[in-house]
């Protein structure tokens, strides 16, 4: 790869070539200064320094993930939200109140356990032991995304990759036939998804971190086997697996935060 052209491309062209080579960068970056490039571009649109996009931004599918409460905080210092209130969090609901500058009324916006059971969130462990923050995750980020479309456009709650973006569809009708009804079509796409969120729930970088390790076999969440997820959240439950996404995570967020120093040529004469 030309290293020239991509230092030129943009002014962040050098920090993404140094992330790049950098051993402590992370995996899904490492020697691909082009990947590290646009992590850093898409950050600066967001308002966040080099290093804080590196830490805090995962492009997954060509889409651009920030936690639900870093896509809040995107909102509160744009200037252009003047109230933001949780008014209502309990393990069956969650309500949110906002109201834009320039609006003359504030928009509610409240997600029930019943939303989050039909999207098939709540089958992991993280709905089970905390829903009152799962709802109000799900709830923040979605009202940030309905009234703040311009400042959070294109930007999506990890939790969103493992679920349809677009309406659920109808329930095929079944036709009442007396002939033996045929075994149940395994549906590989909610599979996927269906793992995907079982990563999310153990913990929130999980699928990140699943998807820099196949990435050695070329692999990514969209092409991987099933049973390669399915084995990657048995190791992700696993005493050995959580030690080693919890390594991960120190040594990528100690790597973030280090200050980066850089050695410059004394010219002659």
């Amino acid at each position: 790869m030309n290293t020239d052209i991509i230092a030129k491309a943009d002014d962040l062209g050098p920090t993404a070539l140094v992330a790049a080579a950098s051993a402590l960068a992370p995996d899904a970056l490492r020697n691909r200064p082009q990947d590290a490039l646009m992590v850093l571009m898409a950050g600066r649109e967001l308002g966040f320094a080099p290093m804080q996009s590196l830490r805090l931004i995962t492009v997954i599918k060509g889409k651009i993930t920030l936690a639900a409460d870093a896509t809040v905080a995107l909102v509160r210092k744009s200037g252009e939200c003047v109230e933001w209130r949780c008014t209502e969090t309990t393990a069956t609901k969650a309500t949110y109140v906002t109201k834009r500058k320039g609006d003359t009324e504030p928009t509610t916006l409240t997600w029930t356990i019943e939303q989050a059971q039909r999207a098939g969130l709540v089958s992991g462990t993280g709905w089970r032991s905390y829903p009152e923050a799962m709802l109000r995750a799900r709830c923040a980020a979605a009202l940030a995304r309905i009234v703040y479309p311009d400042i959070v456009a294109g930007i999506y709650d990890p939790d969103e990759l493992a679920v349809p973006l677009e309406a659920p569809k109808p329930e095929p009708v079944v036709q009442q036939v007396e002939a033996p009804k045929p075994e149940p079509v395994v549906d590989e796409a909610e599979q996927r998804r269906a793992f995907i969120t079982e990563m999310m729930l153990i913990e929130h970088d999980a699928p990140v971190f699943v998807e820099e390790m196949i990435a050695r076999d070329n692999m990514d969440l969209g092409t991987a086997p099933l049973f390669r997820l399915e084995a990657a959240v048995r190791y992700l439950k696993s005493p050995k697996g959580a030690a080693h996404l919890a390594g991960w995570t120190a040594a990528r967020d100690a790597a973030m935060d280090a200050e980066v120093e850089y050695e410059t040529e004394k010219e002659e004469g």
